[in-house]
């Protein structure tokens, strides 16, 4: 008689119902893992890239106004040399 008071116990209504949400719970959490944290260190990588490429255009910036500086000097003394 005590064994059936414990498996009625183990396998009542309300017992399942805690099984359905630990299990929903560990289903979340693995599709966070796989999914979401992917997607995030995507964008992270994208924002890094993203302030490397502005220093190499303001660097390229940089050279273009100097190549004409030199070119408008090379002009203005074209005459004399």
């Amino acid at each position: 008689m005590e064994k059936n008071k414990i498996t009625n116990a183990i396998f009542s209504k309300k017992t399942r119902d805690y099984t359905f949400v630990a299990l929903f719970l560990i289903v979340f959490s693995v599709f966070i893992m796989a999914a979401i944290r992917p997607s995030l260190s995507t964008a992270t990588s994208l924002k890094k890239e993203e302030a490397d490429l502005k220093k190499v255009d303001s660097m390229y910036e940089s050279k273009i106004s100097n190549i004409n500086l030199v070119q408008s000097q090379v002009e203005a003394n074209r005459d004399n040399l």
